[in-house]
């Protein structure tokens, strides 16, 4: 079946304590067939990824909170195939850390 991976799995822990919050989320999924090949070849598909995100906030009043995130904190590349027996690269994709620092004001 296209798009499906044989394996896949998420875990997300939190913590919360009204003040401090934290949330770490990682996720995991096989490689897949994606598409009958455009390029004359039998199948295209991805490789494995594993992700990894986390974020956290800090009340300083209760008007005023600071928060930190990061996604994709492994710097995970998506692995894009070939002919599914032969497992020719086909692009690699990369897509970066992406880190957030913020800030919420309520009046």
């Amino acid at each position: 079946m296209f798009g499906v991976s044989k394996q896949a799995y998420n875990g997300t822990l939190y913590y919360d304590d009204g003040r401090f919050s934290a949330r770490v989320m990682a996720s995991y999924r096989g490689a897949y067939i994606d598409a009958n090949s455009a390029t004359g070849n039998v199948f295209e598909g991805y490789g494995p990824t594993t992700n990894l995100d986390a974020s956290m906030r800090y009340k300083l009043t209760d008007a005023i909170e600071v928060s930190l995130e990061g996604n994709n904190l492994l710097d995970t590349y998506r692995y894009r195939y070939t002919d599914i027996d032969a497992n020719r690269n086909y692009e690699n994709n990369h897509f970066g850390r992406t880190i957030l620092i913020g800030a919420r004001f309520k009046m």
